[in-house]
Protein backbone atom coordinates (compact mmCIF):
# COMPACT_ATOMS: atom_id res chain seq x y z
CA UNK A 1 0.00 0.00 0.00
CA UNK A 2 2.92 2.26 1.04
CA UNK A 3 4.83 1.12 -2.52
CA UNK A 4 1.57 2.12 -4.54
CA UNK A 5 1.43 5.41 -2.69
CA UNK A 6 4.60 6.19 -3.33
CA UNK A 7 4.36 5.32 -7.04
CA UNK A 8 1.49 8.09 -7.38
CA UNK A 9 3.28 10.99 -5.67
CA UNK A 10 5.94 10.22 -8.32
CA UNK A 11 3.52 10.04 -11.23
CA UNK A 12 1.60 13.68 -10.04
CA UNK A 13 4.98 15.30 -9.41
CA UNK A 14 6.17 13.86 -13.23
CA UNK A 15 2.47 15.33 -14.28
CA UNK A 16 2.66 18.91 -12.40
CA UNK A 17 6.24 19.28 -13.71
CA UNK A 18 5.79 18.54 -17.09
CA UNK A 19 2.57 20.77 -17.04
CA UNK A 20 4.86 23.75 -15.89
CA UNK A 21 7.75 22.90 -18.37
CA UNK A 22 4.86 22.65 -21.42
CA UNK A 23 3.55 26.37 -19.74
CA UNK A 24 7.08 27.77 -18.93
CA UNK A 25 7.66 26.94 -23.17
CA UNK A 26 4.79 28.68 -24.50
CA UNK A 27 4.60 31.37 -22.31
CA UNK A 28 8.39 31.41 -23.71
CA UNK A 29 7.67 31.32 -27.04
CA UNK A 30 4.64 33.95 -26.99
CA UNK A 31 7.16 36.39 -24.83
CA UNK A 32 9.25 35.92 -27.66
CA UNK A 33 6.77 36.31 -30.58
CA UNK A 34 5.80 39.77 -29.12
CA UNK A 35 9.15 41.22 -27.99
CA UNK A 36 9.82 40.94 -32.13
CA UNK A 37 6.82 41.94 -32.80
CA UNK A 38 7.48 45.41 -31.15
CA UNK A 39 11.48 45.23 -32.59
CA UNK A 40 9.98 45.09 -35.76
CA UNK A 41 7.62 47.72 -35.36
CA UNK A 42 9.98 50.13 -34.13
CA UNK A 43 12.18 49.41 -36.82
CA UNK A 44 10.43 48.97 -39.43
CA UNK A 45 10.04 52.76 -40.86
CA UNK A 46 14.15 52.41 -40.66
CA UNK A 47 13.59 49.46 -43.10
CA UNK A 48 11.64 51.53 -45.36
CA UNK A 49 13.98 54.51 -45.63
CA UNK A 50 16.52 52.10 -45.93
CA UNK A 51 14.83 50.37 -49.36
CA UNK A 52 14.25 53.42 -50.76
CA UNK A 53 17.08 55.22 -50.39
CA UNK A 54 19.10 52.09 -51.97
CA UNK A 55 16.82 52.00 -54.84
CA UNK A 56 16.85 56.11 -55.56
CA UNK A 57 20.94 55.12 -55.53
CA UNK A 58 20.28 52.23 -57.85
CA UNK A 59 17.90 54.52 -59.93
CA UNK A 60 20.15 57.82 -59.79
CA UNK A 61 23.34 55.76 -61.21
CA UNK A 62 21.14 55.65 -64.46
CA UNK A 63 19.72 58.03 -67.24
CA UNK A 64 16.74 58.23 -65.29
CA UNK A 65 16.64 60.97 -61.98
CA UNK A 66 13.87 60.13 -59.33
CA UNK A 67 12.71 61.45 -55.97
CA UNK A 68 12.41 59.98 -52.63
CA UNK A 69 9.06 61.64 -52.42
CA UNK A 70 7.89 60.06 -55.59
CA UNK A 71 8.20 56.39 -53.99
CA UNK A 72 6.00 57.67 -50.68
CA UNK A 73 3.44 55.17 -52.41
CA UNK A 74 6.54 51.76 -51.17
CA UNK A 75 6.11 52.77 -47.96
CA UNK A 76 2.73 51.21 -46.50
CA UNK A 77 3.72 47.79 -48.60
CA UNK A 78 7.51 47.68 -47.25
CA UNK A 79 6.04 48.01 -43.54
CA UNK A 80 3.61 44.87 -44.05
CA UNK A 81 6.17 43.22 -45.53
CA UNK A 82 8.69 44.00 -42.86
CA UNK A 83 6.83 42.92 -40.21
CA UNK A 84 5.06 39.98 -41.61
CA UNK A 85 8.43 38.85 -42.38
CA UNK A 86 9.63 38.91 -38.91
CA UNK A 87 6.42 37.79 -37.47
CA UNK A 88 6.18 34.82 -39.84
CA UNK A 89 9.70 33.37 -39.05
CA UNK A 90 9.49 34.07 -35.57
CA UNK A 91 6.63 31.76 -35.00
CA UNK A 92 8.00 29.07 -37.17
CA UNK A 93 11.06 28.85 -35.28
CA UNK A 94 8.93 28.27 -32.12
CA UNK A 95 8.88 24.39 -32.53
CA UNK A 96 6.84 24.32 -29.05
CA UNK A 97 3.97 25.89 -30.99
CA UNK A 98 4.24 24.44 -34.76
CA UNK A 99 4.41 20.67 -33.03
CA UNK A 100 1.54 21.41 -30.06
CA UNK A 101 -0.57 22.90 -33.19
CA UNK A 102 0.18 21.01 -36.41
CA UNK A 103 -2.09 22.93 -38.38
CA UNK A 104 -0.38 26.22 -37.31
CA UNK A 105 2.52 25.37 -39.64
CA UNK A 106 0.34 25.06 -42.62
CA UNK A 107 -1.79 28.25 -41.98
CA UNK A 108 0.71 30.65 -40.87
CA UNK A 109 2.51 29.20 -44.72
CA UNK A 110 -0.86 30.01 -46.38
CA UNK A 111 -1.30 33.83 -44.77
CA UNK A 112 2.08 34.68 -45.36
CA UNK A 113 1.69 34.08 -49.03
CA UNK A 114 -1.21 35.34 -49.40
CA UNK A 115 -0.08 38.47 -47.65
CA UNK A 116 3.44 39.24 -49.36
CA UNK A 117 1.01 38.28 -52.85
CA UNK A 118 -1.01 41.23 -51.66
CA UNK A 119 1.23 43.13 -51.36
CA UNK A 120 3.31 43.03 -54.25
CA UNK A 121 -0.08 43.56 -56.40
CA UNK A 122 -0.23 46.64 -54.19
CA UNK A 123 2.75 47.31 -55.57
CA UNK A 124 2.32 47.06 -58.92
CA UNK A 125 -1.04 48.74 -58.89
CA UNK A 126 0.22 51.69 -57.40
CA UNK A 127 3.14 52.22 -59.35
CA UNK A 128 1.90 52.17 -62.98
CA UNK A 129 1.16 55.93 -62.57
CA UNK A 130 4.70 56.89 -61.90
CA UNK A 131 6.31 54.01 -64.65
CA UNK A 132 4.03 56.08 -67.27
CA UNK A 133 4.95 59.73 -65.74
CA UNK A 134 9.03 58.55 -65.79
CA UNK A 135 8.88 57.19 -69.86
CA UNK A 136 6.55 60.44 -70.72
CA UNK A 137 9.17 62.01 -68.79
CA UNK A 138 12.60 60.81 -70.66
CA UNK A 139 11.36 59.61 -73.91
CA UNK A 140 13.08 60.39 -76.89
CA UNK A 141 12.11 63.92 -78.36
CA UNK A 142 10.84 62.03 -81.76
CA UNK A 143 8.86 58.93 -80.14
CA UNK A 144 4.89 58.66 -80.26
CA UNK A 145 3.37 61.60 -78.25
CA UNK A 146 0.46 59.94 -75.92
CA UNK A 147 -2.19 62.08 -75.23
CA UNK A 148 -3.81 62.28 -72.14
CA UNK A 149 -6.84 60.61 -73.04
CA UNK A 150 -4.95 57.18 -74.26
CA UNK A 151 -2.80 57.23 -71.19
CA UNK A 152 -6.12 57.24 -68.92
CA UNK A 153 -7.47 54.49 -71.22
CA UNK A 154 -4.08 52.37 -71.04
CA UNK A 155 -3.79 52.50 -67.10
CA UNK A 156 -7.46 51.59 -66.67
CA UNK A 157 -7.39 48.76 -68.58
CA UNK A 158 -3.71 47.45 -66.77
CA UNK A 159 -5.11 48.18 -63.36
CA UNK A 160 -8.35 46.30 -64.57
CA UNK A 161 -6.04 43.14 -65.76
CA UNK A 162 -4.30 43.36 -62.27
CA UNK A 163 -7.59 43.26 -60.08
CA UNK A 164 -8.47 40.23 -62.12
CA UNK A 165 -5.41 38.30 -61.95
CA UNK A 166 -5.07 38.79 -58.39
CA UNK A 167 -8.48 38.07 -57.62
CA UNK A 168 -7.39 34.68 -59.53
CA UNK A 169 -3.89 34.24 -57.75
CA UNK A 170 -5.87 34.85 -53.98
CA UNK A 171 -8.49 32.23 -55.20
CA UNK A 172 -6.12 29.56 -56.18
CA UNK A 173 -4.31 29.93 -53.22
CA UNK A 174 -7.33 28.66 -51.20
CA UNK A 175 -7.57 25.57 -53.68
CA UNK A 176 -9.98 26.89 -56.20
CA UNK A 177 -9.58 25.31 -59.66
CA UNK A 178 -8.65 28.12 -61.37
CA UNK A 179 -8.70 26.24 -64.66
CA UNK A 180 -12.24 25.28 -64.25
CA UNK A 181 -13.20 28.94 -63.51
CA UNK A 182 -11.32 30.54 -66.55
CA UNK A 183 -13.43 28.35 -68.54
CA UNK A 184 -16.44 28.97 -66.94
CA UNK A 185 -15.92 32.68 -67.02
CA UNK A 186 -15.12 32.21 -70.83
CA UNK A 187 -18.88 30.36 -71.24
CA UNK A 188 -20.19 33.11 -69.34
CA UNK A 189 -18.13 35.87 -71.26
CA UNK A 190 -19.85 34.41 -74.33
CA UNK A 191 -23.34 34.58 -73.33
CA UNK A 192 -23.06 38.22 -71.70
CA UNK A 193 -21.18 39.63 -74.75
CA UNK A 194 -24.37 38.40 -77.12
CA UNK A 195 -26.73 39.52 -74.30
CA UNK A 196 -24.81 43.39 -73.54
CA UNK A 197 -24.13 44.47 -78.06
CA UNK A 198 -24.54 47.32 -76.71
CA UNK A 199 -22.14 47.90 -73.83
CA UNK A 200 -19.99 46.23 -76.59
CA UNK A 201 -20.45 48.39 -79.45
CA UNK A 202 -19.65 51.42 -76.89
CA UNK A 203 -16.46 50.00 -75.85
CA UNK A 204 -15.43 49.69 -79.52
CA UNK A 205 -16.97 53.33 -80.01
CA UNK A 206 -14.21 54.45 -76.85
CA UNK A 207 -11.53 52.29 -79.07
CA UNK A 208 -12.27 54.04 -82.18
CA UNK A 209 -12.36 57.58 -80.11
CA UNK A 210 -8.83 57.37 -78.68
CA UNK A 211 -7.25 55.90 -82.33
CA UNK A 212 -8.62 58.51 -84.05
CA UNK A 213 -8.09 61.21 -81.48
CA UNK A 214 -10.77 63.49 -82.63
CA UNK A 215 -10.84 64.71 -79.24
CA UNK A 216 -9.38 64.45 -76.06
CA UNK A 217 -9.61 65.00 -72.41
CA UNK A 218 -10.23 68.82 -71.74
CA UNK A 219 -11.58 69.88 -74.96
CA UNK A 220 -14.49 71.73 -76.19
CA UNK A 221 -16.66 69.72 -78.55
CA UNK A 222 -19.57 70.06 -80.93
CA UNK A 223 -22.41 67.69 -82.39
CA UNK A 224 -24.96 67.72 -83.83
CA UNK A 225 -27.40 67.09 -80.72
CA UNK A 226 -24.48 68.67 -77.74
CA UNK A 227 -21.82 70.84 -76.51
CA UNK A 228 -19.51 70.89 -73.94
CA UNK A 229 -15.95 70.42 -73.15
CA UNK A 230 -14.68 66.80 -72.34
CA UNK A 231 -14.07 65.80 -68.29
CA UNK A 232 -13.19 61.84 -68.90
CA UNK A 233 -13.88 59.34 -71.08
CA UNK A 234 -14.14 55.58 -70.40
CA UNK A 235 -14.60 52.11 -71.76
CA UNK A 236 -18.61 52.74 -72.11
CA UNK A 237 -19.61 56.49 -72.39
CA UNK A 238 -17.75 60.04 -72.38
CA UNK A 239 -18.31 62.64 -69.74
CA UNK A 240 -19.22 66.08 -71.11
CA UNK A 241 -19.63 69.54 -69.28
CA UNK A 242 -21.94 71.72 -70.78
CA UNK A 243 -21.40 75.46 -70.29
CA UNK A 244 -24.80 75.67 -68.16
CA UNK A 245 -22.58 73.63 -65.42
CA UNK A 246 -24.67 70.43 -66.46
CA UNK A 247 -22.53 66.85 -66.94
CA UNK A 248 -23.83 64.96 -69.81
CA UNK A 249 -22.82 61.35 -70.33
CA UNK A 250 -22.80 60.08 -74.06
CA UNK A 251 -22.28 56.36 -75.43
CA UNK A 252 -19.01 56.08 -77.00
CA UNK A 253 -21.11 54.26 -79.81
CA UNK A 254 -23.21 57.76 -80.14
CA UNK A 255 -20.03 60.18 -80.55
CA UNK A 256 -18.61 57.72 -82.86
CA UNK A 257 -20.83 57.52 -85.36
CA UNK A 258 -21.57 61.73 -85.18
CA UNK A 259 -20.25 64.43 -86.88
CA UNK A 260 -17.72 65.88 -84.03
CA UNK A 261 -16.60 70.12 -84.58
CA UNK A 262 -13.29 70.37 -81.83
CA UNK A 263 -13.27 74.01 -81.30
CA UNK A 264 -10.18 73.28 -79.26
CA UNK A 265 -8.39 72.22 -82.26
CA UNK A 266 -8.70 76.24 -83.96
CA UNK A 267 -5.96 78.44 -84.32
CA UNK A 268 -8.38 81.18 -85.07
CA UNK A 269 -12.09 82.36 -84.93
CA UNK A 270 -13.79 83.72 -87.31
CA UNK A 271 -16.74 86.58 -86.87
CA UNK A 272 -19.27 87.75 -89.38
CA UNK A 273 -21.90 90.05 -89.21
CA UNK A 274 -23.91 92.62 -91.21
CA UNK A 275 -24.14 96.31 -90.50
CA UNK A 276 -27.62 97.45 -92.05
CA UNK A 277 -28.28 101.22 -93.10
CA UNK A 278 -31.30 102.53 -93.91
CA UNK A 279 -32.22 103.46 -97.72
CA UNK A 280 -31.93 106.95 -97.09
CA UNK A 281 -28.35 106.98 -96.88
CA UNK A 282 -25.59 108.60 -98.99
CA UNK A 283 -23.11 106.47 -101.17
CA UNK A 284 -20.70 109.29 -99.68
CA UNK A 285 -21.69 108.30 -96.39
CA UNK A 286 -21.18 104.21 -96.81
CA UNK A 287 -18.48 104.48 -97.55
CA UNK A 288 -17.06 106.46 -94.70
CA UNK A 289 -18.77 104.07 -92.72
CA UNK A 290 -16.88 101.11 -94.61
CA UNK A 291 -13.30 103.18 -94.87
CA UNK A 292 -14.11 103.56 -90.67
CA UNK A 293 -14.97 100.04 -89.63
CA UNK A 294 -12.01 99.01 -91.85
CA UNK A 295 -9.66 100.80 -89.85
CA UNK A 296 -10.68 100.11 -86.48
CA UNK A 297 -10.09 96.85 -87.78
CA UNK A 298 -6.85 96.38 -88.61
CA UNK A 299 -6.27 98.39 -85.59
CA UNK A 300 -7.66 96.45 -82.92
CA UNK A 301 -5.09 93.84 -81.61
CA UNK A 302 -7.04 91.05 -81.44
CA UNK A 303 -8.13 91.50 -85.08
CA UNK A 304 -6.00 89.25 -88.05
CA UNK A 305 -5.37 92.72 -89.98
CA UNK A 306 -5.44 90.75 -93.07
CA UNK A 307 -8.58 88.28 -92.56
CA UNK A 308 -10.63 91.93 -92.59
CA UNK A 309 -13.15 92.46 -94.89
CA UNK A 310 -15.67 95.20 -95.03
CA UNK A 311 -18.21 95.69 -98.19
CA UNK A 312 -21.46 96.64 -99.16
CA UNK A 313 -23.02 93.33 -99.65
CA UNK A 314 -26.43 93.32 -100.46
CA UNK A 315 -29.64 95.60 -101.08
CA UNK A 316 -32.08 93.88 -98.64
CA UNK A 317 -35.76 94.45 -98.39
CA UNK A 318 -35.62 97.54 -95.78
CA UNK A 319 -31.96 98.28 -95.90
CA UNK A 320 -28.48 98.59 -97.47
CA UNK A 321 -26.36 95.76 -96.03
CA UNK A 322 -22.43 96.12 -95.32
CA UNK A 323 -20.63 92.64 -94.68
CA UNK A 324 -18.27 92.73 -91.39
CA UNK A 325 -15.94 89.57 -91.45
CA UNK A 326 -12.05 89.23 -89.53
CA UNK A 327 -10.11 86.29 -88.00
CA UNK A 328 -9.56 86.67 -83.93
CA UNK A 329 -6.68 85.22 -82.40
CA UNK A 330 -8.83 84.92 -79.03
CA UNK A 331 -10.37 81.10 -79.22
CA UNK A 332 -11.85 80.82 -75.73
CA UNK A 333 -15.43 81.76 -75.66
CA UNK A 334 -15.58 85.20 -73.02
CA UNK A 335 -12.82 86.41 -74.95
CA UNK A 336 -14.40 85.96 -78.22
CA UNK A 337 -17.44 87.64 -76.99
CA UNK A 338 -15.07 90.54 -76.07
CA UNK A 339 -13.79 90.88 -79.11
CA UNK A 340 -17.16 91.12 -80.68
CA UNK A 341 -18.29 93.43 -78.05
CA UNK A 342 -15.17 95.86 -78.57
CA UNK A 343 -16.28 95.99 -82.25
CA UNK A 344 -20.10 96.36 -82.20
CA UNK A 345 -19.71 99.73 -80.00
CA UNK A 346 -17.26 100.67 -82.20
CA UNK A 347 -19.43 100.06 -85.07
CA UNK A 348 -22.29 102.04 -83.38
CA UNK A 349 -20.17 105.17 -83.29
CA UNK A 350 -18.61 104.79 -86.35
CA UNK A 351 -22.33 104.74 -87.95
CA UNK A 352 -23.50 107.90 -85.65
CA UNK A 353 -19.95 109.74 -86.64
CA UNK A 354 -21.12 109.49 -90.65
CA UNK A 355 -24.62 111.05 -89.77
CA UNK A 356 -25.91 107.58 -90.63
CA UNK A 357 -29.07 105.34 -89.28
CA UNK A 358 -29.46 101.82 -89.02
CA UNK A 359 -32.48 100.35 -90.67
CA UNK A 360 -35.15 98.41 -89.41
CA UNK A 361 -37.70 96.27 -90.53
CA UNK A 362 -40.26 98.18 -92.11
CA UNK A 363 -42.87 98.27 -94.91
CA UNK A 364 -43.81 101.37 -97.08
CA UNK A 365 -47.52 101.04 -98.48
CA UNK A 366 -48.44 103.36 -101.61
CA UNK A 367 -52.25 104.17 -102.62
CA UNK A 368 -52.63 105.30 -105.66
CA UNK A 369 -54.82 108.59 -106.05
CA UNK A 370 -57.56 107.84 -109.24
Amino acid sequence: MEQLIYNFSILANNLKTGIFESLYTYLSSILIILTFFIIAYIFKNSFVNFIINFICKIINKTKFSIDKTSLDFLRKPLRIIFISSVMFFTIMSQNSLTLAIPLLTSFLIKIYRITILLTIIYFIYASIPLIINTFEKYKHPEAVILNNTLLIFFIKIIKAVIVILSVLIILGEFGVNINGLITGVGLGGLTFALAAQDTASNIFGGLVIISDKPFAVGDWIQTSSIEGVVEDITFRSTRLRTFDDALIIVPNSTLASESITNWSKMNKRKIKFFVSLSYNTKPSQIKGVIKDITNYLLSHEDVISDSAIVKLDEFADSSLDILVTFFTSQIALPELKRVREDVNFAVIDIVHNNDSSFAFPSTSLYIEKK
